[in-house]
């Protein structure tokens, strides 16, 4: 469909989920041991670790636009 993804990934590994093809862009701060880390007591810690200074530029790059920069004072 030639729609680009950014795909957030916690404690499951993009290799076995996808996105597949090309232009997709995988966002993971911590990558899990293995696929199943998702049902291990602590797993939470994996999505925890994502942050919007990592997400934020993913999301404005499959955009293909800029993002907003901060106004600088008068």
């Amino acid at each position: 469909l030639g729609t680009r993804v950014v795909a957030l990934f916690g404690p499951t590994l993009h290799e076995h989920t996808g996105p597949w093809g090309e232009g997709h862009t995988v966002v993971q701060a911590l990558r899990p041991p293995d696929h199943h880390a998702y049902r291990r007591t602590g797993a939470g810690r994996y999505l925890d670790a994502l942050s919007l200074d990592a997400v934020v530029p993913a999301v404005f790059d499959a955009l293909s636009v800029t993002a907003p920069r901060e106004a600088s004072p008068a």
